[in-house]
């Protein structure tokens, strides 16, 4: 989809849109610089999710991955857990917006284990960025909302993992088949789609997540596993 103008920006034709030699290849524009809003294209062909309208912490805008990490298959083939199932990691509670990266740290230093929904994050390269994190309960409400719910990034439905743990040591995850937010254990094989922050200003270094930052209480405390909740 083609927004009606871009007044700075980078024209990139992608494999998956017919090649740049086919008279019905469509450009994609993808924005090489801001500021950004809410649904454009950012620096690695992504999708803006989030603007917090500031660079403390050395990034303002969440951009989402082009496509999911998972292929879009309904029989769990090639889908990721969440990792760990039944251990606690008090570290990965967060659930607001611009707290998936400290999750994911948390979660790659606590968790050992070689095939997870954050290591998958981690190990992503999409536009050759090293950045990449599982988003947070928030962060993954969020491309429901601005990217999914407008048919925009190519979603599949189903269940979508978050980084963010209860005080259970469940995992919270989103379906996007009906809008719920639900948490189970970590054992079943969920979709990934990653997220990255980064700053408007080249070259700004994010802010290094401490090893001690672990909330004193946990953010998220549930009860038993609900049925879940619509969002609008």
């Amino acid at each position: 989809m083609l927004k009606k103008s871009v007044p700075i920006g980078l024209l990139v034709c992608l494999s998956f849109l017919n090649g740049c030699g086919s008279p019905s290849a469509v450009p994609l524009i993808v924005r090489s610089q801001g500021p950004y809003v809410i649904g454009d294209r950012g620096p690695t062909g992504g999708w803006i999710i989030h603007d917090k309208g500031n660079e403390a912490d050395g990034w303002r805008y969440l951009e989402a991955a082009p496509e999911d990490q998972t292929p879009l298959s309904w029989r769990h083939q090639g889908l990721m857990p969440w990792g760990c199932n039944g251990k606690t990691i008090p570290g990965a509670r967060y659930t607001t917006i611009g707290t998936g990266m400290r999750n994911t740290s948390a979660i790659l230093r606590e968790c050992e284990e070689p095939d997870t929904a954050a290591r998958m994050c981690a190990n992503y390269r999409g536009g050759d960025k090293d950045d990449w994190f599982l988003p947070s309960l928030d962060e993954l409400n969020a491309i429901y909302r601005h990217l999914h719910k407008h048919d925009l990034g190519g979603f599949g439905l189903g269940e979508y993992w978050s980084s963010s743990e209860t005080s259970k040591g469940y995992a919270w995850y989103y379906n996007f088949t009906n809008g719920k937010q639900l948490y189970c254990n970590k054992w079943p094989k969920h979709r990934v789609r990653c997220v990255r922050a980064f700053s408007e200003t080249p070259d700004a270094p994010l802010q290094p997540i401490p090893v001690s930052a672990i909330p004193p209480v946990p953010l998220t405390a549930p009860g038993p596993l609900p049925k879940g909740r619509v969002l609008e």
